[in-house]
């Protein structure tokens, strides 16, 4: 054998001496090192990951520092406006009134449990509430008149993400200290009945700028129509939610295509599950598909609807409504700095027809204007979260000219803006005596509740 065909031999015996070392299972070296390369990529790969979750860690707390730094004013005057409201919403809610009063007694007797509600489910929001927290065993007029509440405070909240989206940040909050502090809106909030659900119109027009923005345009599109379903529900909306809709069709259809199957499907089944109640309702009683449509129960003499049609500016400007249940006297629903914001507001949408927002306007105002003519179960509170709005934009151009004639001057912007935001607060102030002190303490006030 050649010293060649010797060498190859003897390195596969030695192939085969490893081979059976190892298979031996007498800790072979290969395996020890092998182990030993593994301990030492483990230890090297766990010491990365940690120190990549620490990357992470420093970036996520930068970005946390910076958006506290960047909006902890905003969110601590948010929190405690919010804290305000609510305190005007329930401060002596069941006490400032010597009892109910009887609309209160009936809305509740007629709402005793979900099945009086699912028959005729009038105002279902508001009524289904008020059934649930019957059903649990209280009756306390300050629990019931905390549905009212809650819708209230949804009404601002709702209000200002509307300005909020249309004005600056300081209009907002202006805007919507006159809105939250108004007597107008305190005696709707306050009152166990169901008229502060059409305040809840201001969600469809949330939405519907959410949707036209194009931000989660399939989440919002989602949330539309739900609101869009419940809103049926209240007497005359049926009209505000169908234009709403066909006016945004080729955003919804766009929408639509691009909405996940899955959320489609859970959008069919939660809009048939909201609406199969009220067709249940209207199929066994036809007759309180007038009241849904906001229709009054027998139709006006031409003369009646212009006679309702002048009160609704002689109630707003210079005369309220004569219902010691929810108004003081006979003073006017509108203030003096809140009448001259909205006729500095039309002035200001006067001269911007083409936006989308001024056109919205003026189609809330007009239908809300002809169903509030009619006589129909729909109230004048309908129209009020819109005069505000409008109200906001008067707001807006005062401040705005007023900076204009200073552009440059330090002390004019606050002295300014410091007249505005005093005037904003006695106003607010005059309503909220007007409600608190004033109208519990009226004669008329404490004739029309029932003592208890």
């Amino acid at each position: 054998m050649s010293e060649g065909e010797v060498a190859v031999a003897t390195s596969r015996e030695e192939k085969l001496f490893v081979a059976d070392r190892i298979r031996s299972g007498d800790g072979g070296v290969l395996r020890q090192v092998q182990l030993a390369v593994d301990t030492s990529l483990s230890q090297a790969g766990c010491k990365q990951f940690f120190l990549f979750r620490c990357i992470l860690l420093k970036k996520f707390m930068n970005k946390l520092r910076q958006i506290i730094a960047d909006n902890w004013q905003p969110a601590l005057i948010i929190g405690i406006s919010t804290l305000f409201i609510v305190g005007l919403f329930w401060f002596k809610l069941g006490s400032l009134t010597i009892g109910p009063h009887q609309s209160e007694l009936s809305y509740a007797a007629n709402n005793a449990n979900l099945n009086l509600v699912a028959n005729k489910p009038l105002n279902l929001p508001h009524a289904a509430l008020t059934a649930v927290i019957q059903i649990f065993g209280s009756h306390s007029i300050f629990v019931l008149r905390s549905v009212s509440a809650l819708f209230g405070l949804l009404a601002v909240w709702l209000f200002y993400l509307i300005i909020r989206s249309w004005h600056t940040t300081r209009i907002a909050f202006m805007a919507t200290a006159l809105f939250a502090s108004s007597s107008w809106l305190l005696h709707a909030a306050r009152l166990g009945t169901p008229d502060i659900l059409y305040t809840a119109l201001l969600s469809l027009v949330l939405f519907g700028i959410w949707l036209k923005k194009g931000k989660w345009p399939s989440i919002t599109l989602f949330g539309l129509a739900i609101i869009g379903t419940l809103l049926l529900y209240i007497p005359g909306l049926i009209w505000f939610v169908l234009p709403g809709l066909f006016w945004q069709r080729k955003r919804i259809f766009t929408t639509l295509n691009q909405m996940p199957l899955w959320l489609s499907v859970l959008w069919t089944i939660a809009v048939l599950l909201l609406v199969v109640p009220l067709l249940r309702a209207v199929w066994l009683k036809p007759e309180i598909l007038r009241p849904l449509l906001g229709l009054p129960d027998h139709w006006p003499t031409i003369k009646q609807v212009f006679d309702n049609a002048l009160a609704i500016p002689r109630q707003l400007l210079w005369r309220g409504p004569k219902d010691p249940a929810h108004w003081l006297g006979t003073i006017p629903l509108l203030d003096v700095f809140n009448i001259t914001m909205f006729a500095v507001g039309l002035y200001a949408y006067w001269f911007s027809v083409k936006l989308d927002r001024t056109r919205l306007l003026a189609a809330v105002s007009i239908i809300g204007f002809i169903l509030v003519s009619i006589g129909g179960p729909v109230k004048l509170l309908i129209l009020m979260p819109f005069i505000y709005i409008i109200g906001a934009a008067g707001l807006a151009l005062l401040l705005q000219q007023w900076l204009t004639v200073f552009p440059r001057n330090p002390l004019a912007h606050t002295i300014g803006t410091g007249l505005i935001v005093i005037t904003v607060a006695l106003t607010s102030f005059y309503h909220i005596s007007q409600y608190f002190i004033a109208w519990p303490n009226a004669p008329e006030t404490k004739a029309a509740f029932i003592r208890q």
